[in-house]
């Protein structure tokens, strides 16, 4: 298991197949930390010919509506805002 930290914003999100893809080619799943980064990794591992999942898997976290649309659909993790603000709330009373 690796573990890469890097803020991936829009002036760098096509360096994620430069920076890891390329440097740790045995890589086979990346877990972004939101559905908008995930798409963009998905497009840039098939821009390299990379299959989803068969070569690699993608995942993100936020589970946005979009990430429904994507091809191959994006395994996300849904935030659960409700619980999380009742349990902050509870805490605070």
């Amino acid at each position: 298991m690796m573990l890469w930290k890097k803020v991936l914003t829009g002036e760098n999100r096509r360096g994620f197949d430069r920076d890891i893809l390329t440097a740790q080619p045995q890589i086979d799943a990346v877990f972004f930390n939101n559905d908008d980064i995930a798409s963009a990794g998905i497009y840039r591992c098939q821009c390299r010919d990379q299959h989803i999942p068969q070569q690699i898997d993608i995942a993100g976290f936020n589970d946005v509506d979009a990430s429904a649309w994507i091809n191959p659909l994006l395994s996300s993790l849904k935030t659960p805002l409700y619980e999380i603000g009742s349990t902050a709330a509870q805490l605070l009373i």
